[in-house]
């Protein structure tokens, strides 16, 4: 059984080649940064109104609109968490597995980090299904600002 593990993990022993591992990692980045920051930015649009958002939004800086810095208290855990591993885990990943392949010679140490992003990765999107998959989420995630009038 654990062979059957390990060899999953290295491929059969013979690892991938460095430009498919970065290859894989980019494109694992380039999908599940981007949605998460749709997600963040959906919850920020769905709890505050718009004249909130202008607000909040005045005067604000790339970086605090790449970090979410100003809605932090709106956003939730996970999805930020998340959404700070696909935006700067990944690519760190990628440079790790060059590092590794240069100083190694091996493949096999970066087709272990690539397998860890695939479960990483479908971790991620299983959150996603079942979280955001439905509109039930609406019940459990409150709307800030005045109620609607009935």
């Amino acid at each position: 059984m654990i062979e059957h593990v390990a060899n999953w993990f290295t491929n059969q022993g013979t690892g991938l080649e460095l430009r498919s591992q970065v290859i894989v990692i980019l494109l694992s980045w380039t999908l599940m940064a981007p949605l998460f920051f749709a997600i963040n930015s959906s919850i920020v649009d769905f709890k505050l109104n718009k004249s909130a958002i202008r607000k909040r939004k005045k005067g604000q800086s790339f970086f605090e609109w790449l970090m979410f810095s100003r809605f932090r208290d709106i956003t939730y855990k996970p999805t930020i968490v998340m959404y700070f591993i696909a935006l700067f885990g990944l690519p760190g990943l990628a440079l790790v597995c060059v590092v590794l392949s240069w100083c190694t010679d091996s493949t096999i140490p970066g087709c272990v980090i690539v397998r860890m992003v695939y479960l990483t990765n479908g971790i991620e999107s299983m959150y996603v299904l079942i979280v955001f998959g439905n509109n039930r989420y609406k019940r459990w995630m409150k709307r800030r600002g005045m109620p609607k009038r009935k």
